[in-house]
């Protein structure tokens, strides 16, 4: 008789501590838990889509920085001559400076041309101002910079355009004339 007792307390308690730990483990953990993970999934899914679209912009803005359009410079003083920007897509030139070798800049024109190659003339009053900055001696080149201001979807951007002031001496007449020619450095 006292293992039929020992059996059912132990049945008992058993029983008991298994209804104990299941309505525990049912609070703890609710037996429908797919409105949960949908809910989880989706946040998840917004997480993903809001990184993409982040990493993307990133991307966008990185290319934009890099975008350095082809310069060439066109044409031989006393002509006027132009500068040649090219590149694979089309952006916007809204004004070009003219800097001198020590970095300041002399002076600016508003230009407002759009296209895959945009062709401006080179300001021959403007390349002078640069010139005239320092004394020269003999017929040294010197060293000047044409910072482009850049438009590009929207994203507005610079790129130096590294360059020479080559005085150039023609007959013009019974006189010698001094031009500046504008080659580009390499």
């Amino acid at each position: 008789m006292g293992a039929i007792l020992l059996a059912f307390g132990s049945a008992l308690v058993g029983a008991v501590v298994g209804a104990v730990l299941g309505a525990y483990l049912q609070r703890k953990w609710p037996p429908d838990m797919s409105a949960e993970i949908a809910n989880l999934r989706r946040q998840v899914t917004e997480l993903q889509s809001k990184v993409e679209a982040q990493e993307n912009a990133r991307k966008a803005q990185e290319a934009r920085a890099r975008f350095r359009p082809r310069a060439e410079v066109r044409g031989e003083p006393p002509e006027p001559q132009f500068l040649v920007l090219t590149a694979d897509r089309d952006f916007e030139l809204t004004r070009l400076d003219y800097i001198a070798d020590t970095g300041a800049m002399v002076t600016f024109e508003d230009v407002q041309k759009s296209g895959g190659r945009i062709e401006t003339p080179i300001n021959s009053a403007k390349v002078m101002q640069v010139w005239n900055l320092r004394p020269r001696q003999g017929s040294l080149p010197v060293q000047f910079q044409f910072r482009c201001h850049l438009s590009l979807d929207g994203f507005e951007t610079e790129c130096l355009v590294e360059a020479l002031i080559q005085p150039t001496w023609k007959s013009v007449g019974n006189a010698q004339t001094c031009f500046c020619k504008v080659t580009l450095s390499l």
